[in-house]
């Protein structure tokens, strides 16, 4: 089993090539070749803005860490009930 996402010099593409590379040493020996795919569902849903922010703040250069922590920040929602608005609260967990 590979994981590539979240992982240090792990990028998609690398994982594309190396599938691609797996896949067609395996055809030229005319062997069977299977793999299987997970997508988690709603993977991003529960991300804990703190914890990511804390991460951005020790890997990346000033620069992106303003605008990603800008975009987690003092972000609101507030649900609509037939014609009322309910009152605004904080979003503490997810990636928009």
């Amino acid at each position: 089993m590979h994981q590539f996402g979240f992982r240090n010099k792990h990028l998609k593409i690398d994982q594309v090539q190396r599938i691609t590379i797996i896949i067609e040493k395996t055809l030229e020996k005319k062997n069977v070749c299977s793999t299987i795919f997970l997508e988690v569902a709603q993977a991003f849903d529960k991300v804990w803005h703190d914890g990511l922010v804390h991460k951005i703040e020790q890997l990346l250069p000033a620069e992106y860490r303003k605008l990603l922590k800008s975009y987690l920040s003092d972000g609101y929602f507030r649900f609509k009930k037939e014609d009322e608005y309910k009152r605004f609260k904080q979003i503490k967990a997810g990636v928009p």
